[in-house]
């Protein structure tokens, strides 16, 4: 990636971020709820038996609400989760039930997953 166009994507980044910031909590639910719906109308979520996601960070449109519907449909979804050697595993979601605490990918599994050590083709 040349200068150029690095600078220009941070810059992009950067506004893209700023607006974000100044979304009220009502634009973000909304955000939030137009992401779960145009991924549960994909035609390939259909027949999905396991899906890989990731916890949005709070600057980013909300992924819980999308985890959720997933985890109701009974669809497995796999979230990556950062070991102490900074090598990525997967744990699976198990619902906001499980446990009240909120994270995203994290250095240590969360209390509210399950690690799963994918086979190494993957």
């Amino acid at each position: 990636m040349t200068g150029k166009t690095s600078g220009s994507k941070q810059a992009i980044r950067s506004r893209v971020l700023a607006t974000r910031s100044r979304w009220p909590p009502s634009q973000q639910q909304q955000a939030a709820a137009l992401l779960r719906d145009r991924v549960l109308a994909l035609p390939e979520m259909q027949a999905t038996t396991t899906v890989a996601a990731y916890r949005s960070l709070p600057e980013e449109p909300g992924t819980d609400p999308l985890l959720e519907a997933l985890h109701a449909r009974s669809i497995a979804v796999l979230l990556p989760v950062l070991l102490p050697d900074l090598s990525l595993d997967w744990a699976a979601h198990e619902g906001a039930n499980a446990s009240t605490r909120k994270a995203s990918a994290s250095r240590h599994p969360p209390r509210w997953v399950r690690r799963h050590s994918l086979p190494r083709r993957w």
